[in-house]
């Protein structure tokens, strides 16, 4: 059974281990936009990122694929101790812009969730059609369909 347990941005990634660890458990940090002035509440600032980065890199943290998490349960393979995915929620240009390049610095595998009926319009705070082309390309990241009609 995959236990995800998914956090917003606003928890602690320590406080998402203080429960006993299954080992087909991995952690989902859920984001939504990562900029300073996005406008959003659901929005997460650069700097806070970074700390969340340095948690990670520092706490002996897997940081998985959510595909990977996905086939080590279909397949009943173990999760190490601390696996932890990082998704991100409608493809924003702001986390195009501040998080992803400070992911693909780090090496940390990533999965970008779009609603298609969101980037047909001239919506500057979505990614472009030429973003997700680009983003497709890259070794660590993968793309995820939300529902059309996705209201964030």
């Amino acid at each position: 059974m995959l236990l995800l347990a998914i956090f917003a941005f606003c928890f602690s990634i320590t406080a998402a281990f203080a429960a006993p660890q299954d080992s087909n458990a991995a952690v989902i940090i859920a984001y939504q936009r990562i900029g300073e002035n996005s406008g959003s509440g659901a929005s997460l600032s650069v700097e806070n990122f970074k700390t969340h980065l340095r948690e990670l890199q520092g706490g002996d943290y897997n940081v998985i694929s959510l595909g990977d998490a996905i086939n080590a349960t279909k397949n009943n393979r173990q999760l190490s101790g601390k696996s932890v995915v990082i998704t991100f929620d409608g493809a924003y240009a702001d986390t195009f812009k501040n998080a992803l390049p400070l992911l693909d610095e780090a090496g940390y595998p990533y999965t970008v969730f779009y609603a298609a009926d969101m980037h047909d319009g001239p919506e500057p705070a979505m990614a472009s059609w030429q973003d997700l082309q680009n983003l497709a390309k890259r070794d660590n990241a993968e793309l995820a369909i939300l529902p059309a009609q996705y209201v964030s």
